[in-house]
This record gives C-alpha cells, sequence and structure tokens, in this order.
C-alpha cells in the first residue's frame, strides 16, 4: 500500500509526499531497487542529498544499468524536466557541492558522461570524498565498458 500511494505522489511530482511513503515501503522490502531509485530523487528533490547519494551509490556498487538504462518514458522518470529546472539556477549554486552532487545523480539517468562531469566537479569541491571517488570510479569503469563494446 505504502509504496502504490509512493508512486501515486511520485507520478504527481509531490516528491515530499512520495518520500515519506516509498520509505515506509522501503522498510518493508529494503533491497527493492525500484523504490530506492524513486527515493533518490525524491530525497535530490527534497534537499536530502547525502541520503539520496547513499542510495544512489548503493545502486550503482552492484547494478549501475538500473540507472543508466532506464526508460524514462515507461518509468515516467522526471528527470529531463528537473535537470532544466536545477541548472536553470546554476549561477547561484556554481560553488556547492551538493548542487554538483545532485546533478551528479539525476544526469546518469539521462546522461553518462554528464554525471561524470558533475561528479568531477564535486572532487574539485571535496577532494578528499572516499564515497565520491567510488562512485566517479564505477562511472568511469562502466563508461570504460562501453567504450570497450564499441571499439570491438
Amino acid at each position: 500500500m505504502n509504496e502504490m500511494l509512493g508512486n501515486q505522489y511520485f507520478i504527481a511530482r509531490n516528491f515530499l509526499a512520495a518520500q515519506h511513503y516509498l520509505e515506509e515501503a522501503l522498510i518493508k522490502d529494503p533491497n527493492n531497487k525500484f523504490i530506492s531509485r524513486k527515493l533518490i530523487i525524491c530525497h535530490a528533490q527534497t534537499g536530502r542529498i547525502s541520503e539520496s547519494f547513499k542510495l544512489f551509490k548503493n545502486i550503482i556498487e552492484t547494478d549501475i544499468e538500473f540507472i543508466v538504462n532506464i526508460d524514462l518514458l515507461d518509468e515516467d522518470c522526471p528527470c529531463p524536466e528537473i535537470l532544466k529546472l536545477i541548472e536553470s539556477q546554476k549561477e547561484l549554486n556554481e560553488s556547492s557541492v551538493d548542487y554538483k552532487l545532485m546533478l551528479g545523480i539525476i544526469w546518469l539517468f539521462c546522461d553518462i558522461n554528464n554525471s561524470k562531469k558533475y561528479f568531477d566537479e564535486a572532487k574539485k569541491i571535496v577532494p578528499n570524498y572516499p564515497d565520491l571517488e567510488r562512485v566517479i570510479f564505477l562511472i568511469d569503469k562502466h563508461i570504460q565498458s562501453i567504450n570497450s563494446v564499441f571499439s570491438d
């Protein structure tokens, strides 16, 4: 029931309400990647960047494809519209690590190279952040695997 309500609020782009129900659903089903993927977006949109980043890192540790290969239309992913809104505020947030992390997270749903760009920018702001280094490593590794498939 909580997951269903969370999904309805997510579709309506009420990320705060969706977050509440999806968190409850995740407690009952902690390995549900579909719930986690939506929570990543909800947390990012409600200012809970560290929680979003933690869930994000956990998913890409085991299955980066689950985010990279999302069907944006089928999954009703709000990322393209979110990106337009967030990037329009660039001048206000240029030196914010949370801003860079949020863009890195959201961009992975749409474009891995833009995601990497923002994570690299975040690393310039906070050079000693092991979880960020791990995320960049995983993204680089995935990019290399994609490139090796196309070069064969």
